[in-house]
């Protein structure tokens, strides 16, 4: 699969941040003159912190070594944070003030930065994990936070990819991947590591080798929900629809019923599948978790599209252009749901968005010259346009798209040919009644005058049928081509 179908109906969330809870799998505690790690048990049901509903207040425990108002507020920053819909706002001012209380709390660190990645202020979260690693020392505790740092690189990674910058996007991949390699020679079995190689892998087109890195994970951690999440994704691009769905609706929903990523990728499994319908239900179940889920908005406005709901595709689309402005999907759905509600200039200008933002979009040039073509009957601009995908893409004149240009130009010679015939028998007439009206004999100049009626007729006939050039073969396929018939299907690019 390539990267660049990972957008419109096949966006897939691969970057999601976990948040995790204090008391879990690591927590940290204080001795006398350093921090380290020990493991608690899991707490009851109703005390679990990591899944997103409603918790209701039990006896709460404490954990040694850890100010229990750091504690408090940590676990009503977790419980802000986790509840539908999250409420980030506390969240962030709950783990803030949980640091402020202790500088070694390594979860509120975690926590803090993770809830700055939901809201997509991924320097921020780069500034936190920065923080920690200088409050408390790089050492092997805190070596996690390096691999959030380069996870980041990975996501900033993707973010260029999709404006088109693709010699940034190799760099930030690479930094992303060096800083995990770091952490991996230091420690194999560092799970924010695994987890963000894995990312990689799948980033790279290589599902195989991304396994490795999740199976790592799940071996120590079995019930890690961004490695479940990324098996779903493996499965997903391995084309076995069922395991997918199975993984994102048995095993990560189960675990985080809540989480926008596990609903968008379930989504888009559905899509796959054809269940458009149930594809639908988990992309707005996505949005109510997570009104800012860019790709579960590209989803529905891809799904909108293929059912001929061009208006509301189109409102979808600049809903995400809104908020993110150099998305080349969305102008490119805009573009074709302009096209289906016959905006046509609108829809050119569009597309020429996308391809500005990213000119490796060639393919787009073939949907600018139809509208050309067929809708605009403007077939000096069609013909520029094909002949501008030749010089681009190295097609010779014997490809399709050159014996499409050339079928153009003779339509183009036939049309002005045509119409110079035209002229010609519309002068011939005008001279045929002068010659008459001059050749009179004055003698008879009573006499009704008396005109040949083919000559007579034939300029009505050319004014009752219109111009031959609206009327030739140029003008013979638009209704074969109308979108509203056939849609024009964005992620063709």
């Amino acid at each position: 699969m390539r990267r660049n179908q990972l957008c419109s109906i096949a966006v897939l969330i691969i970057c999601g941040a976990s948040l995790i809870a204090c008391g879990g799998a690591q927590v940290a505690t204080k001795t006398d003159s350093s921090t380290t790690t020990t493991t608690k048990k899991t707490k009851k049901k109703g005390e679990d912190l990591t899944r997103r509903a409603p918790v209701k207040e039990r006896v709460i425990k404490y954990v040694e070594g850890v100010p229990k108002k750091a504690q408090d507020l940590f676990r009503q920053g977790m419980k802000a944070a986790l509840t539908a819909p999250p409420n980030y706002k506390v969240s962030l001012k709950k783990f803030r003030k949980a640091i402020d209380k202790d500088q070694a709390f390594l979860e509120a660190y975690t926590n803090l930065g993770k809830v700055y990645e939901k809201l997509r202020n991924l320097e921020k979260a780069r500034e936190v994990y920065l923080e920690a690693l200088e409050k408390n020392g790089d050492k092997l505790e805190t070596l996690q936070y390096r691999a959030f740092i380069g996870k980041l690189s990975l996501i900033n990674a993707r973010r260029e990819f999709e404006r088109g910058n693709r010699p940034e996007s190799n760099r930030l991949m690479q930094e992303g991947k060096d800083i995990l390699d770091n952490v991996l020679a230091r420690d194999v079995d560092n799970v924010a590591a695994n987890n963000a190689t894995a990312l990689y892998w799948l980033e790279r087109d290589d599902p195989k080798k991304a396994e490795e890195y999740v199976i790592r994970v799940l071996e120590r951690e079995p019930q890690n929900t961004e490695a479940l999440n990324t098996r779903g994704l493996i499965n997903l691009e391995r084309g076995k629809l069922k395991i997918a769905k199975w993984i994102f609706e048995q095993k990560v929903l189960s675990l985080d019923p809540n989480s926008p990523e596990a609903h968008t990728n379930l989504g888009v499994v559905y899509v796959r599948m054809g269940a458009l319908p149930a594809a639908v239900r988990s992309f707005k179940t996505a949005l109510d978790l997570d009104p800012d889920n860019l790709p579960a908005h590209l989803n529905l406005a891809s799904v909108q599209l293929n059912w001929l709901d061009y208006s509301g595709a189109a409102e979808r689309y600049e809903l995400v252009l809104s908020r993110q402005k150099d998305n080349v999907e969305a102008w490119i759905g805009l573009g074709s749901s302009q096209w289906g509600m016959m905006k046509f200039e609108d829809a050119v200008k569009s597309y020429d968005t996308a391809l500005k933002i990213d000119s490796r979009r060639t393919p787009i040039l073939l949907k600018i010259a139809k509208i050309y073509e067929t809708h605009l009957d403007k077939l000096d601009d069609a013909i520029a346009t094909l002949n501008k995908y030749l010089d681009i893409t190295g097609e010779g004149a014997d490809s399709a798209v050159g014996k499409q240009i050339k079928i153009l130009v003779d339509m183009k010679k036939m049309n002005v040919n045509i119409s110079d015939d035209d002229e010609d028998d519309m002068d011939d007439d005008m001279d045929d009644d002068d010659d008459s009206s001059d050749s009179e004999d004055p003698k008879t100049e009573d006499t009704p005058k008396t005109k040949d009626p083919e000559k007579s007729e034939e300029p009505a006939k050319k004014a009752d049928g219109g111009s031959p050039a609206k009327a030739g073969p140029a003008k013979a396929a638009p209704a074969k081509e109308a979108p509203g018939k056939t849609a024009p299907k964005p992620s063709s690019d």
